[in-house]
């Protein structure tokens, strides 16, 4: 009996030194999708797990830079990860991109608002959008309105979130008469938004999602299994239906 109690006892302690755990900065467009994958993931490796870490993408950039422990970081933007490749923070050889997303008009679905459509930002009083400065849907949306020269016209009516996320949920809560997100936050919140319009593909740079392992992660092998693993079939048909275009 007692040899048996050591035995579970000595097991018990196997399983601590084998459990290994990563931290995973993402965009937090990525949230539903990565938490579905994540679950699939422990399927096959059920010693391990995925902790997240969510936000603007130059937020959680700048947070790297500042030395958080995190061993994964899934961008956005291309320009944030060019960032920290250039100061040497992330594996080069690690990067690859993810998925791709689209950049909409959104309004709330229960409002008489008369905005279907970019240009008729013009006549808004309240806009949101992802501060431009750390989050990549706000510099996209900043890239959309010089495309249609609505730059002067909607500045002073902008209200700044500090993710996308945020934004979404000023629309859906009426906060403000209209929105500018990913296709994939707007699908989510379907019954409290509608998609007023799509931004064109040349009226703003290509929305990709790059991630990389951190260079100063201690479970590498792990993140690549992980980084692996989102580039498999599995995860495109959850990343596919969840509004995300795959490579």
């Amino acid at each position: 009996m007692q040899r048996f109690l050591w035995a579970i006892v000595l097991l018990g302690l196997s399983i601590q030194v084998n459990a290994e755990e990563i931290i995973v900065s993402a965009a937090a467009s990525l949230t539903n999708a990565l938490q579905q994958i994540a679950q699939d993931f422990s399927t096959t490796h059920p010693q391990a797990t995925v902790r997240f870490n969510w936000g603007g993408s130059g937020t959680l950039a700048r947070q790297i830079e500042a030395g958080a422990p995190v061993d994964l970081f899934i961008s956005a933007s291309d320009k944030v990860m060019d960032s920290l490749q250039t100061t040497s923070l992330i594996d080069p050889a690690s990067r690859s991109v993810v998925v791709h997303n689209q950049l909409v008009l959104i309004v709330p679905i229960q409002s008489s608002t008369e905005i279907h459509d970019f240009t008729d930002l013009a006549q808004a009083k309240k806009i949101s959008i992802g501060d431009p400065r750390f989050v990549p849907a706000g510099m996209y949306a900043t890239q959309v309105f010089h495309f249609y020269d609505l730059t002067h016209q909607v500045e002073a009516h902008l209200i700044l979130a500090s993710h996308v996320r945020q934004v979404l949920t000023y629309v859906a809560e009426q906060d403000v008469e209209a929105g500018l997100v990913y296709k994939t936050d707007a699908l989510e919140m379907a019954d409290k938004v509608r998609i007023a319009a799509y931004a064109p593909e040349d009226s703003h740079t290509p929305i990709v999602y790059p991630a990389a392992i951190v260079k100063a992660s201690q479970h590498k092998q792990l993140a690549q299994e992980f980084l692996n693993y989102l580039n498999s079939r599995e995860a495109k048909v959850i990343f596919a239906h969840y509004g995300f275009q795959t490579p």
